[in-house]
C-alpha cells in the first residue's frame, strides 16, 4: 500500500477521525488482472492461495540449502520477483554472510519436515509461521503476505520466537493505537492494535488479555487489565507473545498524549 496515514493526537483527541483514517487505510484495494501470475506496477503477484504461496517458496528455499550443487541465491530463489523489492534487497545482503542460523528457515540444520499455520488473515494483509515439525529450535519462520489488486506477494520474513521463548523475552514489543470500532472482516469482539512497523502503517492484530495481562496507566500504577478502561485511539506499548490467532498481551503500557 502506498497511502501514508498520519495519526494526529492534540489535546482532546477526536477518536471518530483517527478510526476512519485507520479503517479507510485498512481497505484501500487497487486493480489488477487475474489469472496466475501478474504484474502490479512493478510487483509480481500471484493469485495462488497464500499458504501455497509461501509454501511454495519456503520448500524451494529449503531444497536449495540441502543441494550440493547450488544454493538459494545461485539457484534464483533470494530474488524471486514474488518477493517484495524490499525483502530481495534484505536477502541478498545476507549473502555470504557467515551465521548459524538461515535467514529463511531460521534454523541452523534444514528441517526434515514442516507445518504452517496462519496467524492473520486480514482483507490484504497475512501472516504465516512455517515451523519444523519437532524441532528443538526456538526460532519460527513468520512470513508476512500483501494483497494489490486480486493477488498475493510476500513482503517481509522475520525469524520470530517459538512458542518457548527465553523468560522476559517477548515476540510482540511495539507501540501503537488500540482500537475496536472496526468494521468486517474484523472481529468487533477484539480489542486491535494498530501499529507501525519497518516504516509502514496499517499493521494491526487481535488481542487476547486474560488475568495475567498487567496494564500501567500513564502515571505508573499497575494492575491486572481491565478492558471496560480501553478506548479507540488511546496510545499504548504493548508486549506479548505473538501466536496462531493474535498477541497474548502480557503487558501493556498506556502512553500520554504528545510522548
Amino acid at each position: 500500500m502506498n497511502q501514508k496515514n498520519k495519526i494526529l493526537l492534540a489535546g482532546g483527541v477526536v477518536a471518530l477521525i483517527v478510526i476512519i483514517g485507520i479503517v479507510a487505510f485498512f481497505f484501500k484495494k487497487s486493480d489488477s488482472p487475474t489469472g496466475g501470475d501478474v504484474q502490479v506496477t512493478d510487483q509480481v503477484v500471484s493469485t495462488e492461495d497464500p499458504s501455497d504461496i509461501v509454501l511454495d517458496f519456503y520448500d524451494a528455499w529449503l531444497e536449495a540449502v540441502k543441494s550440493t550443487s547450488t544454493d538459494p541465491y545461485a539457484a534464483g530463489v533470494a530474488s524471486q520477483p514474488i518477493l517484495s523489492a524490499g525483502l530481495r534487497a534484505k536477502l541478498e545482503a545476507g549473502k555470504g554472510q557467515t551465521t548459524e542460523i538461515d535467514p529463511v528457515l531460521c534454523l541452523a540444520t534444514p528441517p526434515e519436515r514442516v507445518i504452517s499455520r496462519i496467524v492473520f488473515e486480514l482483507d490484504d494483509t497475512m501472516q504465516v509461521l512455517v515451523m519444523a515439525k519437532n524441532a528443538t529450535g526456538t526460532l519460527q519462520t513468520l512470513l508476512t503476505l500483501k494483497k494489490q489488486g486480486e493477488g498475493w506477494y510476500i513482503d517481509d520474513i522475520v525469524c520470530s520466537p517459538g512458542e518457548v521463548t527465553p523468560e522476559r523475552e517477548f515476540s510482540f514489543d511495539m507501540e501503537g493505537y488500540l482500537l475496536k470500532s472496526v468494521p468486517p472482516p474484523l472481529d468487533p469482539q477484539y480489542w486491535y492494535i494498530v501499529f507501525e512497523e519497518n516504516g509502514e502503517q496499517g499493521h494491526y492484530a487481535p488481542l487476547f488479555i486474560d488475568t495475567e495481562s498487567m496494564c500501567v496507566s500513564v502515571e505508573g500504577n499497575e494492575a491486572v487489565c481491565s478492558v471496560d478502561t480501553f478506548r479507540d485511539a488511546t496510545k499504548v506499548h504493548i508486549y506479548g507473545q505473538m501466536n496462531e490467532i493474535g498477541i497474548e498481551v502480557k503487558r501493556l503500557e498506556f502512553i500520554a498524549e504528545g510522548e
